[in-house]
């Protein structure tokens, strides 16, 4: 199926569709998140859990945000339907994979540059431990590691906006998926921008009204996130493949009583 462009004022409609759909089942997908933020939190496992089922758990939104959209409420359990249906937790694994080289080449990055800076920042203090010589050093890279980091992670966004419903709901293989995921993603690059700055400038604002709440507040915000996140690969996915891929990827309707 091809995928079509849109313009940018579409990442504001993307979010209104999201929250409308959340809105609709606030108790299903913001639990959904909460699972997903305490599996996070868990030391070492959480992370590794995260890091390689995280696109299988999104698929699980998708399908959750499609049973809403279509008036079957979506239910927690949903959340490991990429679990359940058949065929589909290998692909669904698979699509781990960009986000863990970018893992990996992000922790070479910052051996690199962080290790440089302060090796640099030594030898600038004439090998004493300035601390001043040193942050002035690390300043700089660190804007430099940042920025590399942030646009890796954006293209590994990219590669799986739409893979994750494509395989979910069309049954692709990963790696197709994500070659024609990134083909449309670029195509859609200025609402996807929109969309995830938006995305980001208010979970800046919430985390901060969040913050002056311990612990509780750091939980409720990850879960949110993770619910917004989750359900976008859904409504970005629908909007950009239009009706035919939505129609196609629906069960059949039970026959006639």
């Amino acid at each position: 199926m091809t995928h079509r462009t849109v313009k940018a004022g579409r990442g504001i409609e993307w979010l209104k569709q999201i929250i409308e759909i959340i809105k609709g089942n606030p108790v299903a997908f913001l639990v959904m998140g909460l699972i997903l933020g305490v599996i996070a939190i868990i030391p070492l496992l959480g992370t590794l859990a995260i890091l390689v089922l995280l696109p299988t758990f999104y698929a699980g939104f998708c399908y959750a945000a499609r049973e809403q959209t279509h008036g079957r409420m979506a239910d927690i359990k949903h959340l490991f339907q990429g679990f359940n249906e058949p065929g589909r937790i290998g692909p669904l694994v698979t699509l781990c994979l960009p986000q863990v080289a970018a893992g990996v080449v992000a922790g070479i990055l910052a051996v690199i540059l962080v290790g440089g800076a302060l090796l640099s920042g030594g030898l600038a203090s004439g090998g004493d431990a300035d601390p001043t010589a040193m942050f002035a050093a690390l300043g700089g890279s660190g804007v430099l590691l940042f920025l590399l980091i942030f646009a890796l992670f954006v293209a590994v966004w990219l590669m799986l906006i739409f893979a994750i419903p494509k395989v979910m709901f069309d049954g692709e293989a990963a790696f197709p998926a994500m070659k024609e995921s990134f083909s449309a993603a670029l195509a859609n690059l200025v609402p996807i921008i929109v969309f995830a700055l938006i995305v980001g400038i208010s979970f800046m604002i919430i985390g901060g009204i969040l913050a002056f709440i311990p612990l509780l507040g750091m939980i409720a915000a990850v879960a949110i996130f993770y619910a917004v996140v989750g359900v976008a690969h859904y409504v970005i996915w629908r909007d950009i493949y239009g009706d035919q891929a939505e129609t196609a990827s629906l069960p059949p309707a039970p026959p006639p009583v």
